[in-house]
């Protein structure tokens, strides 16, 4: 596979995923960004900043919208279009993909990446200690959200045997 036909392939690639009417508003969600190492290439061939961001935040955000959409790799293509990567904002696809359908689409990218490029590993916009810092927020979130969940359905289930004692 030529890297012409391989892009040609990702292009199609991207055209799977449903449009969305974006209102441009979740800046703040763009960080850490992974892509696959073809994508690296086109991206970087086509960025006008450097690619290490200094914080968290995409370094291809300028005003809170991207300076390299037509450029923008996978996953942020498919932020909207399934529920785990569900917009805050109300934004919504044309369909929603399944959580299936979107890891198909990122694995066959990756195919894609490895018939040009074997060997190579998926690349970040971030430095793996902001990677790490992003991912161990998340986590630390995710306990925080769950031990709400569980004291919130310990109190109802409390209230409901009251209710039901009465």
């Amino acid at each position: 596979m030529t890297h012409i036909e391989a892009l040609a392939a990702l292009q199609a690639l991207y055209a799977r995923i449903p449009t969305i009417s974006c209102q441009r508003l979740c800046g703040d969600a763009c960080g850490p960004i992974g892509m696959n190492y073809l994508e690296w290439i086109a991206l970087r061939q086509h960025a006008p900043v450097r690619l290490v961001g200094k914080n968290e935040h995409c370094p291809l955000l300028r005003r809170g919208q991207c300076c390299a959409y037509r450029y923008r790799p996978l996953i942020c293509r498919l932020w909207g279009t399934t529920v785990p990567l569900l917009c805050h904002f109300g934004c919504e696809p044309a369909r929603w993909l399944t959580d299936e359908e979107a890891n198909d689409i990122l694995m066959e990218g990756e195919r894609l990446s490895q018939m040009l490029f074997p060997g190579q590993r998926p690349r970040y916009i971030h430095t793996p200690a902001q990677v790490r810092r992003v991912a161990e927020q998340a986590a630390e979130e995710f306990v925080t959200r769950r031990m709400f969940l569980a004291s919130t359905a310990e109190r109802l289930r409390a209230r409901m045997q009251g209710d039901t004692d009465d």
